[in-house]
């Protein structure tokens, strides 16, 4: 978290301190990582009881399961 401060405790001059609060705020590109991180690649909608395959990929219970159902032989990562 960016501690809030006044613009007027910023002397004039003093550009290190300003680049060092620009790079402590999160670009929207970095904020878009964060969102698709957390949502499943099988429905796209956020995750519902998330469960982690042995890989490291992500899934709603449910959609994980559904996709083994009727999609596959055998289980495995749909992301693989």
């Amino acid at each position: 978290e960016v501690p809030s401060r006044p613009c007027s405790n910023i002397e004039p001059g003093n550009y290190e301190e300003v680049c060092d609060l620009i790079t402590q705020i999160p670009s929207k590109v970095q904020i878009q990582d964060i969102t698709k991180e957390l949502h499943c690649p099988l429905c796209n909608d956020w995750f519902r009881d998330p469960l982690m395959l042995s890989c490291g990929h992500n899934f709603c219970q449910a959609c994980i399961q559904n996709f083994w159902k009727q999609q596959a032989k055998e289980t495995f990562c749909p992301e693989c």
